[in-house]
C-alpha cells in the first residue's frame, strides 16, 4: 500500500536536538496525519510536473553556478545540484541560506532559482572576494575543484576529437 503523512518544516534560531545548523538557523522538523486525504494531495502533486526536467533544469543550474564563480577568480565544485564554494561572510551566508561547515559553503540548486537568482548570488560573491571577505579555500576544496576541472577538459578534448 501506499502510506502518507504531512510534513511541516520549521525554521528556528535555536540547534535542533540533532545540531544540524545551516548557516545561521536551524531546521526542526515535525511529522504528522497519515491520513488518505494527504495521499490524493501528493499523487497530484507528483503529476503536476515533469520531474526530469525539472532534475535536469537543477544539474543545469549547477553547472552554470560552478562556472561563474569559478570565472570570478572563487574556488568551487559541483556534485550533482550541489555546489560546494568558499565560504562568503556570516551576512551574506545568511542571506542566501548556505550551509557552512567551516571554511567552506554550500549551495543546493533547486528548481525555485533561476540564472537570474544565480547571477545575483555570483555578483555578490564576486564583490566579497573583492573586498577579501570570502575564506581561504581549504586543501580539500582545492583538490576537489581541480580534480573537476581536470576531468572537464578531457571530457572537452575528447569531444573536440571525436569530432575531429
Amino acid at each position: 500500500g501506499f502510506s502518507a503523512g504531512a510534513l511541516l518544516v520549521t525554521k528556528s534560531c535555536e540547534i535542533s536536538p540533532r545540531g544540524e545548523r545551516y548557516g545561521s538557523m536551524a531546521d526542526s522538523l515535525v511529522l504528522g496525519s497519515p491520513q488518505e486525504s494527504c495521499a490524493e494531495a501528493w499523487l497530484a502533486r507528483l503529476r503536476q510536473f515533469d520531474w526530469s526536467a525539472e532534475l535536469k533544469r537543477c544539474y543545469d543550474n549547477a553547472a552554470f553556478l560552478t562556472e561563474e564563480l569559478s570565472a570570478a577568480g572563487i574556488t568551487a565544485a559541483r556534485q550533482h545540484i550541489n555546489v560546494l564554494m568558499q565560504r562568503p561572510s556570516d551576512e551574506l551566508a545568511t542571506r542566501w541560506q548556505l550551509m557552512c561547515v567551516d571554511e567552506e559553503a554550500q549551495i543546493f540548486c533547486m528548481p525555485h532559482l533561476d540564472r537570474a537568482d544565480l547571477c545575483r548570488f555570483a555578483h555578490e560573491m564576486k564583490a566579497e572576494m573583492l573586498t577579501h571577505r570570502l575564506y581561504e579555500p581549504t586543501v580539500r576544496l582545492s583538490a576537489v575543484s581541480g580534480m573537476l576541472l581536470a576531468s572537464s577538459r578531457d571530457h572537452s578534448e575528447m569531444g573536440a576529437a571525436g569530432g575531429a
